[in-house]
């Protein structure tokens, strides 16, 4: 079966695709895309033959880094939110009437991410790095064509993490400045309250005589 013929079944049976891997980019500015214009000619030939195509997508996880390194940030590190905020992101294509159907529009996504150069250091010493993520985006629903464009930078700030083991002395240091403050505490509470009930006795003595 040839590709043209195969897609059409493919469309027939409204299956979609999903996209899974990685691959190594250089430490400069630079951008990586998902879009069909190898195959404009496939899709011109079956948008002649009056197919239309629904180019909505969902972004399952988007990192920079090693996985091997995310997942022990996240196991050694439960209390740091790693920044992931494309997980789960969705878009919906819009669409139009053309004659008696509605035919989904051609949609260009457009996101710019910067990627924040991030260090973990556990307790032990050992150093994991990953990139987090901040993202703005926008998209063209009169695209000519549908694309979906990332645009990314590496942020010259970057961000530390350490753990830090607490020695004993420091603990009963902490113990008994906790403690104190709950004595200091319970002495300003028990002075007010005696005075407001010596004042009162006060004033219903006062008022007795």
């Amino acid at each position: 079966m040839d590709l043209l013929n195969r897609v059409k079944e493919e469309i027939s049976q409204e299956q979609g695709c999903q996209l899974k891997g990685y691959f190594e980019i250089n430490r400069v500015p630079g951008n990586f895309h998902v879009s069909s214009h190898a195959y404009s000619d496939i899709l011109m030939a079956l948008m002649m033959e009056g197919y239309s195509f629904d180019f909505s997508y969902k972004i399952n996880h988007l990192s920079f880094g090693r996985d091997e390194q995310f997942k022990i940030i996240q196991r050694r590190f439960p209390d740091q939110g790693i920044m992931n905020p494309l997980d789960g992101f969705s878009q919906l294509a819009a669409s139009e009437q053309q004659g008696d159907k509605q035919v989904a529009k051609n949609m260009n996504s457009n996101f710019y991410l910067i990627a924040v150069p991030s260090y973990f250091t556990d307790a032990g010493g050992s150093r994991y790095q990953v990139y987090q993520l901040t993202q703005n985006s926008f998209t063209d629903y009169n695209a000519q064509q549908s694309v979906l464009m990332f645009n990314y930078e590496l942020s010259p700030i970057t961000v530390q993490y350490q753990q830090t083991k607490e020695n004993f002395f420091e603990f009963i240091v902490y113990i008994c400045a906790i403690v104190g403050g709950i004595f200091t505490v319970a002495g300003i509470v028990d002075s007010i309250i005696h005075r407001s009930v010596s004042s009162l006795f006060k004033q219903r003595i006062g008022k007795l005589s």
